[in-house]
């Protein structure tokens, strides 16, 4: 989350390794770290390997948790982040879509269920469906704004990108305002 992606994927690195060692190469303890190093190599633009990360711990977490595990869900996310990254934004859509409907079923209307909402409304955006998009945005800065409060960096995050939406959608007298709140 401090921009450190590098640094992060060294420590991801480490642990997974460590953990392979002691538990095993198909334990779900990786998922998280394999979630996060394949998060932070799709930041540094290194997309076969964040790739191959995100698959592994989709693999694992599939296996051993279950398609329809919320932790199933976040590393979906993160891979339909990486789509979203290298400009497929039709199969980011689907899978974000996907993981969308996993949490909510699952966990209902938390922080991380936000996260998600908003990247498929930047998704479906990107395919052509700025109303559907902005629909998904807007729902996910009321439920961070419920769930986290009202001055939180995620309600930031969310104002940050219905700006960006607006912006794209050729409302430029939208952005101002919501990027100073």
């Amino acid at each position: 989350e401090s921009g450190k992606y590098a640094k992060a994927t060294e420590l991801a690195r480490a642990i997974v390794d460590t953990r392979a060692t002691l538990v095993g190469k198909d334990s779900p303890s990786l998922i998280e770290p394999l979630r996060i190093m394949g998060a932070a190599l799709s930041e540094l633009r290194a997309w076969q390997d964040a790739d191959a990360v995100l698959n592994r711990a989709l693999a694992i977490s599939s296996e051993t948790l279950g398609k329809t595990h919320p932790t199933t869900a976040l590393v979906l996310d993160r891979y339909g982040w990486l789509q979203l990254s290298q400009g497929m934004s039709s199969k980011a859509a689907e899978v974000l879509e996907r993981s969308l409907g996993i949490l909510k079923r699952t966990v209902g209307e938390t922080a991380e269920t936000a996260e998600v909402m908003d990247n498929f409304g930047t998704a479906v955006t990107m395919n052509g469906a700025p109303e559907r998009g902005e629909r998904l945005k807007v729902r996910s800065l009321v439920v961070r704004q419920a769930v986290v409060g009202p001055a939180s960096k995620e309600v930031g995050v969310s104002l940050s990108n219905l700006a960006w939406l607006c912006n794209r959608s050729g409302r430029p007298e939208e952005v101002i305002p919501l990027r100073k709140r």
